[in-house]
């Protein structure tokens, strides 16, 4: 397990995730500005290295997605990295409303907090979140936590983990990446078109792609519609879908 090799997927899978934009179930990875996407990969890069040095798993999906495995365990849980607001005064906020049923906050309660997320691999979980700067923007010391809060965790679970699949597109893959080529390849892409027509449609069942259409099935499974596409969609779908 090569640990540049880890950082340099997350770096070719950041262009990928353009994708959530469009997404209706946004896939988690490392989700910053560019100004704080080198400090992130820092710490990633420091926390990889403990997790390696404890004998577990790592996996970089396609979508830049991080899986950690407690090989010894069994378990799996996910990483993920963003920038979320967190309140600077929570104790003073949490006081306030001994008193009161609520209370308002403006921006100056909050700073942008680069936020360290794990969840483990089974349904219902719930996600935990660190602030990076509560410990230094040490990933090692992260990593630590990480690992002993995920240990008790799992600890309590008494069957596996929940299958879960990263090595192929889903149906909420292809529809994002349709309104992602509708958006960007312009009026002359038939993607345009069917994006346009899709936003009419509450609910999709099933999609798939094969060599040159899209193939739409209905709720038993049948094929109900083909949409043709040329080289020019086929070149933008081999750069956003896994497979394709």
């Amino acid at each position: 397990m090569n640990i540049q090799k880890l950082i340099s997927q997350i770096k070719q899978a950041k262009k990928r995730r353009i994708l959530n934009c469009f997404h209706q179930s946004p896939r988690s990875g490392v989700d910053v500005g560019n100004d704080e996407f080198q400090p992130a990969l820092l710490i990633l890069k420091n926390m990889f290295k403990y997790f390696k040095a404890n004998k577990c798993g790592i996996h970089i999906s396609f979508y830049g997605e991080m899986f950690i495995t407690l090989i010894e365990l069994g378990h799996s849980f996910e990483v993920s990295i963003t920038n979320r607001p967190h309140c600077i005064d929570i104790k003073n906020a949490e006081d306030h409303l001994m008193d009161n049923p609520f209370i308002k906050l403006n921006s100056s309660n909050f700073e942008n907090s680069l936020t360290i997320s794990v969840i483990t691999m089974r349904r219902k979980s719930e996600w935990k979140h660190y602030h990076a700067s509560e410990f230094g923007i040490d990933g090692l010391v992260l990593a630590e936590l990480v690992i002993k809060d995920m240990n008790q965790r799992v600890k309590y679970y008494s069957t596996d983990d929940d299958l879960f699949i990263v090595e192929q597109p889903t149906s909420q893959d292809i529809l994002a990446v349709i309104h992602l080529g509708g958006a960007t390849l312009g009026h002359s892409s038939m993607l345009y078109h069917l994006s346009k027509s899709l936003r009419q449609v509450i609910y999709v069942n099933k999609i798939t792609i094969t060599v040159n259409s899209i193939v739409f099935c209905d709720s038993l499974g049948r094929e109900s519609s083909h949409h043709y596409f040329g080289k020019r969609e086929a070149n933008f779908f081999s750069q956003y879908l896994l497979n394709c």
